[in-house]
């Protein structure tokens, strides 16, 4: 069962279904969470290739990886950590 039903129950004495409203499915920032990622990578990429190239070059390869396996598995963490803080 879900925790819902069973506060509900324990509450009200009755399962009561919780219903969603039109403002909780609403994203808390109207920015798309891919356009975030893509700014994101593109900020860290231009930092360590022109800023601070010596010490962190391997970053570029991190994010090239990262680009690759969520382009292959279509899941990539960082678009869905901006989605749970929130993006559209």
């Amino acid at each position: 069962m879900r925790v819902p039903v069973l506060y509900n129950r324990w509450r009200f004495g009755h399962a009561v279904e919780p219903t969603v409203t039109e403002t909780s499915l609403k994203p808390r920032i109207p920015f798309a969470a891919e356009q975030a990622m893509r700014l994101t990578f593109g900020s860290v990429m231009v930092l360590t290739l022109f800023i601070l190239p010596t010490p962190y070059w391997f970053l570029n390869w991190v994010i090239a990886c990262f680009l690759i396996l969520s382009g292959l598995s279509n899941v990539c963490p960082l678009v869905l950590f901006f989605r749970a803080i929130g993006f559209r």
